[in-house]
């Protein structure tokens, strides 16, 4: 060998390697054929959608409906960890809102505090 610091055992090893996988050293400097670009979330949702079940479609349905909203023409693979995370903040956010709202429209005609509501005491025995 004409460089010193290669090691012979390494060597021998990378070969071992080599031959079990079924890769010659060609294959190597050949180079890696070149992938498809990852899909774009209005590609990819709809494929998604339609491979799963009606019970999964409604649990998630409208939070991919967002996902394509938001990102539909970015590649799923550019989206970012943060990203994710402010688009679920906002969207439970909306929630929290919405389940405030529903309350208050709930509550206002017993026009009561909450711990009579709760005690009962306004609800009439109509057992007879």
């Amino acid at each position: 060998m004409a460089d010193p610091a290669i090691d012979e055992a390494g060597l021998e090893a990378a070969r071992l390697l080599l031959q079990r996988t079924g890769i010659s050293p060609l294959d190597l400097v050949a180079g890696v054929a070149a992938r498809p670009a990852p899909p774009t979330f209005a590609d990819y949702v709809p494929v998604i959608a339609a491979s799963t079940s009606a019970s999964l479609l409604r649990a998630y349905g409208t939070y991919w409906d967002r996902f394509v909203e938001r990102w539909g023409t970015r590649r799923i693979d550019e989206v970012t960890p943060s990203e994710i995370r402010a688009l679920i903040t906002a969207l439970l956010g909306r929630l929290a809102d919405d389940l405030h709202a529903c309350a208050r429209v709930f509550a206002s005609p017993v026009d009561q505090p909450a711990s009579e509501a709760l005690s009962g005491e306004h609800v009439q025995d109509r057992r007879a």
